[in-house]
């Protein structure tokens, strides 16, 4: 729905996409000898404690590792501020053959965490090879407490998500019904002949999608690489918002400030069509730029959504005007003030029910 557009608005980058489970091996002598690490849990909700997680991993054994042991020694959280290892369990063990054939050892480490903020972070799970001491006790450490042998690091990528309040609720159904009044309202204000017009001496919808279609893209790819380069998920969040179709903010705007309400409501259908063929089409040539993901989700659905919301009180405004002119001429009349309602609502109420996203923002 059109609607999101005021949760995107406050929540930025936020409304983006789930998290991807990657595991990023750092070979000893240019081999690994532990492999398929896994985690039963890689997202946990925001204020979750003792949250129990088990961690798996492979210890290969063959001709060339045969004879070497490779022990867990540290395990830790890279942000203690957002996640925090709070106690392990205990370590279990047993035997494994993979489909090639070569046999290892199973390991699994369980212990609990504590979701203090949201955010990303890192396990990290420190192992030692070729020790020459037993393998011991599971130290809560970043770094490596031993010196012997090789040192071997297993990353696993995990989220702390924010559970959906009550007030987020109240926020996204009314705005969605101030979205609605707001452009059956503004229907009540369209000339088709203006808009069939614009359509087909197309001047201002072409300079309107150069700005949004090759501008915006390319800003936000540039603004991304300068001020978000080590920040992948902020990255590829911004480039989306960059690639997005134009909302009925946009629209608003227009009427509250004298402009012409017929061009814009045209450059916002015009735009929504045109997205179904851009967004692909700037994600997936610079997407790869940013991140290493192989497969991005475009959202086909939420962009016929956020349309069809668009398109169909505005006919019903058209209808009104056309049936009953009394009521579109009042309709009419109150639409100016109603739009100022609509974008002091969003400014105030939106911006407390979102005041944690806001809260997250750092000069970092």
């Amino acid at each position: 729905m059109t609607s999101c557009r005021g949760s995107v608005f406050f929540l930025s980058s936020i409304s983006f996409l789930g998290l991807l489970f990657c595991v990023n091996f750092q070979p000893v002598n240019g081999t690994d000898f532990v492999v398929n690490t896994n985690c039963n849990e890689t997202q946990f909700v925001e204020g979750e404690k003792e949250a129990a997680v088990s961690c798996s991993w492979e210890e290969i054994s063959d001709d060339v590792h045969q004879g070497l042991v490779v022990c867990l020694t540290e395990i830790c959280s890279s942000n203690q501020e957002l996640l925090v290892i709070s106690s392990i369990i205990n370590e279990s063990q047993g035997l494994v053959t993979n489909a090639t054939g070569v046999a290892g050892n199973y390991s699994e480490v369980t212990f609990f965490v504590t979701a203090r903020k949201l955010g990303f972070a890192e396990l990290w799970m420190n192992f030692c090879v070729n020790c020459t001491r037993p393998c011991g006790e599971i130290k809560q450490s970043c770094e490596p407490t031993s010196v012997e042998g090789h040192f071997e690091r297993e990353v696993i990528q995990v989220s702390v998500i924010r559970d959906e309040q009550i007030i987020d609720t109240v926020f996204t159904v009314s705005l969605v019904c101030l979205v609605v009044i707001a452009y059956i309202n503004m229907g009540s204000t369209l000339d088709l002949s203006i808009v069939k017009a614009n359509l087909k001496r197309p001047k201002g919808p072409a300079v309107g999608l150069f700005c949004q279609y090759i501008f915006m893209p390319l800003m936000s790819f540039g603004l991304g690489y300068v001020f978000l380069k080590e920040d992948t998920a902020l990255r590829l969040a911004l480039l989306v918002v960059g690639c997005s179709p134009g909302g009925g903010a946009s629209n608003i705007w227009t009427v509250l400030l004298n402009g012409n309400v017929n061009l814009s409501v045209t450059m916002t259908f015009v735009s929504a069509i045109v997205s179904f063929a851009s967004m692909p089409a700037w994600i997936y040539s610079l997407g790869p730029q940013i991140s290493d993901e192989e497969h991005f989700k475009i959202p086909y659905g939420n962009v016929a959504s956020s349309t069809l919301s668009f398109i169909i009180p505005t006919g019903i405004g058209l209808l009104v005007n056309r049936k009953w002119p009394k009521a579109g001429k009042w309709m009419r009349k109150i639409l100016k003030p109603f739009g100022a309602f609509f974008i002091l609502y969003a400014a105030t109420f939106g911006v407390y029910a979102n005041w944690y996203a806001v809260d997250l923002v750092t000069w970092q």
